[in-house]
Formats: structure tokens, sequence, C-alpha cells
């Protein structure tokens, strides 16, 4: 019973790693583009052949008296047997044409050979032992017959085609048939790798949950609720008024070594009013030591320190400004 449910889930999954990696595929591509140079000599001499036997047909719209049509017939017969010939993974010799006909894959000769009564005229046509069998068809039975002949020359020179464009078709639907995938995954781990960033630094903040106070108040904030005072879908937890060096201060609760503070700016509007940023530190509350400043406009400010022993951590701007931030955190 185990065995009978495997077994189609197996094939499914082998059937879509098919239909999205291609390795079949690519493996009989390349296999051909291996065999290709034996066979290269075959497909450009199909190639020159239905040329030829364009030229001769354009020759018999031009001029009534020539015997263009058969001539035509034969280098399209012979066109689609060197094509076929070079569709053939492994073949020896130069076989008569019925035999090469049966040799051809089902597949290929029903495609391009069609059924019934045209695949019967067709065989007849191919299978004629010489040029004079062409010539001896009425003019306008000629020229129909060029025209099957020519469809079928050129059907196999399709078929046959050429290896490398297929292993380069093959491994650009590859790319496009992973590209998607490949993209959702990177966004999905790039958004796991953030989420559990979060969590890690959440976990590891010194201050998260401690008590704090700042400068002064301009509006409460509650960040939870994405808003501040009467502005909404803002995750700023402090905006103090436009103070002399305004700043935000924590307690740890009890001296910590600290070497890293991470700060997120208000980030709907005014981040140029968090410059110049002090991060300052105070084992008592009243002693100030500067450890680190930011110059420039930010939205994220990760400052990096030397260990230092404190139990109160700040930011101050170093002028008169709002001071309006989103996080706050505090590392060992």
């Amino acid at each position: 019973m185990v065995q009978e449910v495997a077994k189609p889930v197996s094939m499914a999954l082998h059937s879509s790693l098919e239909w999205l990696w291609r390795r079949d595929a690519l493996e009989h591509a390349r296999a051909d583009l291996e065999a290709a140079a034996g066979r290269k000599q075959h497909l450009e001499r199909a190639r020159l052949l239905y040329e030829l036997g364009e030229r001769a047909g354009e020759a018999s719209k031009a001029t009534a008296a020539e015997p263009s049509p058969a001539v035509a017939c034969e280098l399209f017969r012979e066109a689609a047997y060197f094509a076929l010939l070079a569709s053939q993974r492994q073949i020896e010799g130069l076989p008569p044409f019925d035999e090469l006909w049966s040799r051809t894959d089902s597949e290929l000769v029903s495609r391009i050979g069609g059924s019934g009564e045209a695949r019967s005229r067709l065989e007849r046509l191919l299978f004629e032992p010489s040029f004079t069998g062409y010539a001896k068809l009425a003019r306008s039975d000629q020229t129909d017959a060029a025209e099957v002949l020519a469809r079928l020359a050129r059907a196999a020179l399709d078929a046959a085609g050429d290896a490398e464009v297929r292993v380069e078709k093959l491994l650009a639907e590859r790319a496009r048939r992973t590209l998607l995938p490949l993209l959702v995954l990177a966004v999905l781990v790039s958004v796991l790798r953030a989420g559990l960033a979060d969590r890690l630094e959440r976990y590891l903040d010194l201050a998260a949950g401690r008590p704090w106070r700042a400068s002064s108040e301009w509006v409460k904030c509650h960040p939870a609720e994405h808003r501040c005072g009467d502005q909404q879908n803002v995750d700023m937890f402090v905006h103090t008024r436009e103070d002399d060096s305004p700043w935000v201060e924590f307690d740890l609760g009890r001296e910590r070594t600290i070497s890293t503070v991470k700060v997120r700016n208000r980030s709907d509007c005014c981040e140029d009013r968090a410059m110049p940023l002090a991060i300052e530190v105070s084992k008592d509350g009243r002693s100030w030591r500067e450890v680190a400043r930011s110059k420039k406009q930010f939205q994220t400010w990760t400052a990096d320190f030397a260990p230092e022993q404190a139990r109160y951590v700040r930011a101050r701007v170093l002028r008169k400004t709002f001071l309006h931030l989103e996080q706050f955190r505090v590392f060992e």
C-alpha cells in the first residue's frame, strides 16, 4: 500500500522538478550537442539543398519552359533526407529513405508527415527512387509536389535544429522558471532574517522595559497604537518641545557594561532635527560623559564605542530643536 502511494508521489515530484529545472531535457540537448559535430555536415547540406530548391521553385515561376519544379522536388526531397539524418542520434552510413523514415521518431513523423491520404502521398513522393519520377509528372503535379516536399524539408530542418540553440533555450527557460521562486524565497528569507534579528535585538536590549524620561514632552506618544498626539501612522515613543539640547534618558537599573547604542530616527519627516546627536553615559545620572556623536542625518544610527560602565544612557541633540525618536536600544 505504501509503495502504491509512494510511486505516484515520486512521479509527480520528478515531473515538477523536471518542469522547473529541465534536467532531463538538458541532458538530451547536451547529448545532441556532443553528437552534433558528426551530424553538422548533414545539417549544412540539408540547408544548402533547401536553399537551392527554393531558387529552383522561383525559377519555375519566372520561366514556364524550364523543368524547375521537378528539380525543386528532388532538391527538397534530398534536403528533407539529410535534415532527418541530422536529427538521428546514432546512425551509420546513408540508409535508404524508407529505412531512415521508419527510424525517425514517430512523434516527429506524425507532426511533419500528417496522416491518412496526405501521409501516403508524401511517402510516395519521398521514396521516389530517382529524379526521373518527378520529371514524368504533369507540370501542375510537379508544382504541387514541390510545395509538399518544401513544407516537409522545412519542418525537418526545424526539427533537426541547432543543438547549441536548444541548450541555450532550455537554460533560459530554466532561468525564467526558477527566478520567480528564488525571488520569493529571497524575500521570505529577508523577512524572516529581519524578524529574527529584531527579536534577538529586543532580547539583548538592556534598555527594553526600563524607565526613561525626556527633557520635555510636547505630546504623549503611543508607538504601540502608531500615533503620537494627533498624528497617526507614526511610531515615535518620544517627542520633546523645542528645547536647548533636548534629550531622552534611560535608567538601566544598575551599572552595566555597554558598548553599543542603536538609535532609530523619526521616519515620516524631520530627520535633520536629531543632528548633531551625542550619546552620553553616567553612573549617577548627574555627571555625563560623551562616548559617541553623529554629525550626519540618519534614519538608523548604530554607535559603537569602547566598553563603558554606566547605569544611565541618553541621547542629546547639541543645539536648540525638537527631539523625536522611534527606537533607542542599548547593548553590551
